[in-house]
């Protein structure tokens, strides 16, 4: 279990810099050539779309062990739920 975690914290981190390096890569290019208010405005409807998907789509792990949510994951849900229910 320890390898798989250690292996999605290091794929995350790597899509995390690689997003951040594209990001600033292309900010100065589009600002250039849309002004900063249209990139501006894409920025943050990204971020209240992602916001949207989170809170709308992804089950609420909070006080769920790391197995529990491994075990959900594979069988349909059902851990998660149950410990949701039990933290409200």
């Amino acid at each position: 279990m320890a390898q798989v975690r250690a292996a999605g914290v290091s794929a995350t981190t790597t899509v995390q810099w690689l997003s951040n390096m594209l990001v600033a890569a292309l900010f100065p290019i589009a600002s250039a050539r849309f002004g900063m208010q249209p990139i501006l405005f894409g920025f943050a409807s990204v971020c209240v779309l992602a916001w949207a998907l989170v809170f709308g789509c992804l089950p609420e792990t909070k006080g769920v062990a790391l197995e529990d949510i491994d075990l959900s994951a594979a069988g349909g849900g059902a851990a998660v739920a149950g410990a949701k229910k039990k933290a409200d």
